[in-house]
């Protein structure tokens, strides 16, 4: 009931960094989040706090272990498209549904998507949070072309940056120099690069100069990803890519994978969260299909004919078994 949090970062209902969720609120702070009601129990959704959006399925770089199967023949979703789904989840006219989400936007290679700046803008004006995933090899390129470097320093929050050898730091050191203000975090696949050749990238990234957070990605085996091999950490090798580390993150792949190891070396209950859908979502925007997750996608949701991208996240919520907020105000309906 207060307009303030008092967090290490300021929290301000009125300046949206906290609002409403079902029966819950969301504190959005300069790189994450937290989840605080007034009474126990657990905290339900009533619209999905984040979107992973698939805006193309283009992309050169050929990576072998892509699950999504991308390539340079792949298509871009329609930018009509993607604004009818992000208004689907936007705060309406009326203000009954003050709704902020963080969009993780990605392709395919999202620098190839001719939209870019419009879906941004938009998603910005709407009052939601971009987030976006890009390759290591295309920091250079961002820093160097003068119409992408616009759009990530006026649009973008957080910047992923996904890594799987060490030969592009010194394009990362210098991306990180010029996105000061920008949640930059470094995505790597432990399993796929190797213990040792992932120790060495986290090493490196973070020097006298320079400090990242780190997100550690389960490998999938969907897409390309089933043609390759990737290695199970051992107890010790997890030890010491951990040991250390300010700001580890975790995806739901590697949570389920070592969650024997993290429940026994950390305290979880309120870090982790195991089950893909309960909060998040993946939307294909090519598609216009939303589903459990990007690599879980045996059960698609139309977002156009089938209720859209609340019922979609409501449907996924009850595959899972989780319960479904109530909305007093609307005779029940969620």
């Amino acid at each position: 009931g207060h307009e303030e949090l008092a967090l290490p970062y300021k929290l301000s209902y009125k300046s949206k960094s906290i609002v409403k969720n079902g029966n819950y609120w969301v504190g959005y702070g300069w790189s994450g989040k937290l989840r605080f009601k007034t009474e126990k129990g657990d905290c339900i959704p009533s619209y999905p706090e984040l979107i992973d959006l698939k805006i193309t399925n283009k992309c050169e770089h050929g990576c072998q272990f892509c699950y999504m199967n991308s390539t340079i023949n792949g298509e871009h979703a329609d930018i009509d498209d993607l604004k009818r789904i992000i208004n689907q989840v936007s705060s309406d006219s009326w203000g009954l549904n003050d709704r902020r989400v963080e969009f993780s936007v990605g392709g395919g290679n999202i620098l190839l998507y001719p939209h870019l700046e419009e879906l941004f803008k938009f998603m910005k004006e709407k009052g939601h949070i971009v987030n976006t995933t890009i390759r290591s090899s295309d920091c250079n390129i961002i820093c160097n072309v003068e119409r992408l470097k616009n759009i990530f320093e006026k649009y973008v929050s957080g910047i992923g940056i996904s890594v799987n050898d060490t030969k592009d730091i010194e394009d990362i050191h210098t991306f990180k120099d010029i996105f000061k203000k920008k949640d930059v975090v470094i995505h790597m696949i432990p399993e796929y690069n190797g213990f040792a050749e992932s120790l060495e990238i986290m090493n490196k990234l973070n020097d006298d100069k320079h400090y990242f957070s780190f997100l550690f990605l389960g490998y999938k085996t969907n897409g390309r990803g089933n043609n390759c091999n990737y290695d199970k950490l051992e107890e010790a090798n997890l030890n010491a890519l951990f040991d250390g580390r300010h700001s580890v993150h975790i995806d739901t792949t590697f949570a389920n994978r070592y969650k024997e190891y993290l429940e026994k070396t950390f305290d979880t209950e309120y870090t982790i969260t195991y089950t893909e859908g309960e909060y998040s979502m993946f939307i294909d925007g090519v598609t216009c299909k939303g589903y459990k997750s990007s690599y879980q996608k045996d059960k698609p949701y139309d977002l156009f004919d089938g209720g859209g991208v609340i019922n979609a996240f409501n449907n996924i919520r009850k595959d899972n078994g989780l319960e479904i907020y109530k909305d007093e105000y609307y005779g029940g309906k969620g």
